[in-house]
C-alpha cells in the first residue's frame, strides 16, 4: 500500500496553514501522525486538534497515566 504524500508548506492553503501552525505549535513544532493526513480536510484536523488540546489541558488523569493510554492505544494499533 503506497503512502499519502506530504504537504509541503507552499502546497498549503491559508485556512490548512493556519491549522498547521495551531497543531505545530501544540506538538513540538511538528505535524505528524493523523494530522499530517487530517490536514487535507482542515475540518477534521482543527476539530482533531481542538479535542486532543482539551483532552490533554481539562483531563483528569495524571499525566503520567495520560502519556501510557497513548503507548496502550498505540501498541495496540
Amino acid at each position: 500500500m503506497a503512502r499519502v504524500p506530504h504537504l509541503a508548506c507552499d502546497e498549503l492553503t491559508p485556512e490548512q496553514k493556519r491549522i498547521h501552525d495551531a497543531i505545530a505549535s501544540a506538538r513540538s513544532g511538528t505535524v505528524g501522525g493523523p494530522f499530517a493526513i487530517w490536514l487535507r480536510l482542515p475540518d477534521i484536523a482543527d476539530k482533531a486538534n481542538q479535542l486532543g488540546n482539551v483532552l490533554r489541558s481539562r483531563g483528569t488523569l495524571e499525566r503520567r497515566l495520560f502519556e501510557l493510554m497513548i503507548l496502550v492505544v498505540a501498541r495496540q494499533w
